[in-house]
C-alpha cells in the first residue's frame, strides 16, 4: 500500500521506506524508518524557529549529554538484569527505545559515523 501526501513543494510517499521529494530543487531523501524522518523534521522545524540552517542545528545538538543519558539508561538496564527484576528491565528498555537522545544517536551513527563501502 502506497499513500501519498502533498504539501506545496514536497511530496511524501510512505512505503516500506519513506521517500521525500522536494519539487523546488528536485532533490529526494530516503529514510529507513518513520522515527528517522520525524527526528529530521524536528531538527528542521527547530532550525526554522530560531532562524538557522538545519546543518548548524544538528551539529549544535548536545551530543555529550545524549551519550551520557543513553549510557545511564544502559547501566540501569544492566543493574536491573543483574538483580533479575524483569519488569524493571522491560520498563527501562522501553524508555531507552523511546528516548529522543537514543534516536538522535542512532541516526547520527547510521548517517555520519558508518563508513559505506
Amino acid at each position: 500500500m502506497v499513500s501519498t501526501e502533498k504539501t506545496p513543494n514536497v511530496i511524501i510517499r510512505a512505503t516500506d521506506k519513506v521517500k521525500i521529494v522536494n519539487i523546488t530543487n528536485q532533490t529526494s531523501t530516503e529514510y529507513r524508518s518513520l522515527k528517522a524522518l520525524r527526528l529530521h523534521l524536528a531538527v528542521l522545524l527547530m532550525a526554522e524557529k530560531i532562524g538557522r540552517r538545519a546543518d548548524d542545528v544538528w551539529k549544535d545538538l548536545p551530543w555529550k549529554k545524549f551519550r551520557q543519558h543513553v549510557f545511564r539508561l544502559q547501566r540501569s538496564i544492566f543493574k536491573a538484569q543483574k538483580e533479575q527484576a524483569k519488569a524493571k528491565v522491560k520498563r527501562l528498555q522501553r524508555l531507552l527505545l523511546q528516548s529522543r537522545a537514543a534516536q538522535a544517536l542512532a541516526v547520527k551513527q547510521v548517517t555520519q559515523l558508518t563508513p559505506w563501502a
